[in-house]
């Protein structure tokens, strides 16, 4: 069965909401993982509210160093806003403490909510180290059974300079086949699982571009954001 070949990495990344961060990857694809970790962060001073979690892989001839992110919600009013571009600007240090740990390793891939428009200049310190974001602002990965078509793009990927040039340019969101009967929708049932539509884009994995070598094997990278 090819859930025997499908494997989890999940680790507590928010602890008021006890919310975990992870990756499900298929090894009959060629995807080996190598370690994963969440940032470390000084208990003073947080600078996410949900830790990153870095994971690097080994896919086919392709080493990577994938992040997911859940950055903090603005909520009503905007009233975290400012919350929220402080996280932003930390993505640049978190980049950094990356390639700190991983010397020569530069395909960095970025993924997950950020609760905001891609085409801001909140994003532009990212922008000016090279990344593209692959959805574009206006194509929308948020759902609800309002409003199946959406109206936000927070949701993306972004990848590198480096990574640019294994990426086939193919991208998307997905609408279709995210509800289902048994999930509560107001007094009825058939709603939707998340407000948020998996993304995906594709990759060349046959080569490797940069001089980062991965080691399989148990051992697992800190990383850490420096002052």
């Amino acid at each position: 069965m090819i859930w025997e070949r499908l494997h989890c990495t999940c680790l507590l990344s928010g602890d008021m909401s006890n919310e975990y961060n992870g990756f499900l990857y298929d090894e009959m694809q060629g995807i080996a993982l190598v370690s994963s970790t969440l940032l470390a962060m000084d208990k003073k001073q947080k600078p996410f509210t949900r830790r990153p979690c870095i994971a690097t892989f080994k896919i086919s001839g392709l080493d990577c160093s994938l992040v997911s992110v859940h950055l903090k919600a603005t909520v009503l009013e905007n009233e975290d806003i400012g919350r929220l571009q402080a996280e932003i600007d930390n993505i640049p240090n978190l980049i950094e403490a990356i390639r700190t740990a991983l010397p020569g390793e530069n395909n960095i891939i970025l993924l997950g909510d950020f609760n905001l428009s891609p085409d801001t200049k909140d994003f532009d310190d990212l922008r000016n180290l090279g990344y593209l974001n692959c959805i574009a602002d206006g194509v929308f990965t948020n759902i609800s059974d309002a409003n199946k078509k959406g109206s936000k793009t927070y949701d993306n990927i972004w990848i590198s300079k480096q990574t640019k040039q294994v990426f086939t340019g193919q991208c998307d969101v997905v609408r279709e086949g995210l509800s289902s009967p048994w999930i509560p929708k107001g007094w009825t049932w058939g709603g939707v699982v998340s407000d948020h539509c998996p993304v995906w884009a594709q990759f060349y994995t046959g080569r490797d571009l940069d001089t980062g070598d991965l080691k399989i094997g148990p051992k697992v990278n800190k990383f850490a954001l420096t002052d």
